[in-house]
């Protein structure tokens, strides 16, 4: 079913007002015919909606039914190494689809991507854009929130045992092994590096705050792919 995020103030008793660009989106991008049903979620429920009244400007749509929206069972926070921009896009795309709850951008030492302070609102609304887009086209309830974009490790220093970093030179421990210690009812935090992986550095910094070092893959992964890797196992192993 096709769906669209709204705001609560959009909702009137037992209407729904959608204007500006997201009349626009339903018009041109949706096509939504009249008497096609769509779902309108806002942050706590998804209505069942049908056009009522269209305008060259809006369109209100006759609420049909309600529902409390679907929480993820996992709440995954994914931090991630900023790489090149397609490939950057595509995870946050991917992500959205596996339900990640939150992401965190990470200026890695290796990132072949430098963005400056001034970039950074820009950047920050064009990802949490990207999100929005990816959760309506796959049926998300919920759009991860990407979070401002960090310089340091040291600010994921959580008290939490839920902590995994993905690192290629680990030798004993696998991914199986570290999720026996995690407590599925609590944040799941991932830490993965950037195109060049993680410096020395960072991961024994990463290390003294917590995060517990596992191997993906006797290869060695692409970001993007560890990524998509370690959540669809964490995903299956709970």
């Amino acid at each position: 079913m096709k769906c669209l995020f709204i705001q609560k103030n959009n909702i009137q008793k037992n209407s729904i007002l959608v204007t500006d660009k997201d009349y626009h989106h339903v018009v041109r991008v949706l096509r939504l015919q009249a008497n096609e049903i769509i779902e309108l979620k806002d942050t706590d429920y998804a209505y069942t909606a049908v056009p009522k009244e269209v305008t060259k400007n809006s369109i209100r749509f006759s609420i049909l039914s309600k529902r409390k929206l679907k929480i993820p069972k996992l709440n995954i926070t994914l931090c991630l190494g900023i790489l090149k921009t397609d490939a950057f896009n595509f995870v946050l795309e991917k992500t959205t689809e596996l339900g990640v709850s939150k992401i965190i951008p990470y200026k890695a030492e290796r990132s072949v991507v430098k963005i400056n302070t001034n970039e950074e609102i820009k950047k920050n609304n064009k990802w949490q854009k990207i999100c929005e887009e990816a959760a309506k086209q796959c049926g998300c309830d919920i759009i991860p929130s990407v979070e401002k974009i960090i310089n340091n490790i040291d600010m994921l220093n959580k008290p939490s045992t839920n902590k995994l970093i993905a690192y290629e030179n680990e030798k004993t421990s696998s991914l199986k092994g570290c999720l026996k210690n995690i407590n599925p009812n609590e944040e799941i935090i991932i830490l993965i590096g950037p195109e060049g992986g993680f410096t020395e550095n960072e991961y024994q910094q990463a290390k003294s705050l917590g995060f517990a070092s596992c191997l993906l893959n006797e290869n060695t992964l692409k970001s993007e792919t560890a990524v998509i890797s370690i959540i669809s196992n964490i995903l299956f192993y709970f």
